[in-house]
């Protein structure tokens, strides 16, 4: 598929791109003057900053796509503090792996 048809395809779900960059960007720089932008962990900046397209790609694009609404809620978990994890004690894939045991469904096994 060409890069082409795939941006065509995308913006039926995502919305036009500037029209959710501009209104990203806004929710990013309104957010970014609260009292506790400074407080806040690199994980937590970092969800809220994932969060933001998503929420513009509901504004723009197909608010019924699921793929926006949980990727909203997956960023809101990796930033919640019970869900932090030391990058020292844990690798990323042994993280992707309990992540997906805990929130993907389950899936039968291919070789049976």
């Amino acid at each position: 598929m060409s890069i082409e048809k795939i941006i065509f395809e995308r913006s039926k779900t995502h919305g036009d791109f500037a029209k959710v960059s501009l209104m990203s960007q806004q929710l990013k720089a309104v957010l970014a003057q609260g009292d506790n932008w400074a407080k806040l962990t690199d994980q937590q900046r970092e969800a809220i900053e994932m969060i933001c397209p998503k929420l513009a790609r509901i504004m723009f694009g197909n608010n019924n796509t699921s793929e926006h609404w949980n990727d909203i809620s997956g960023y809101a978990l990796l930033a919640a503090d019970d869900y932090k994890f030391n990058v020292n004690d844990i690798s990323v894939e042994d993280e992707i792996a309990e992540f997906a045991k805990k929130f993907a469904p389950e899936r039968k096994d291919e070789n049976s």
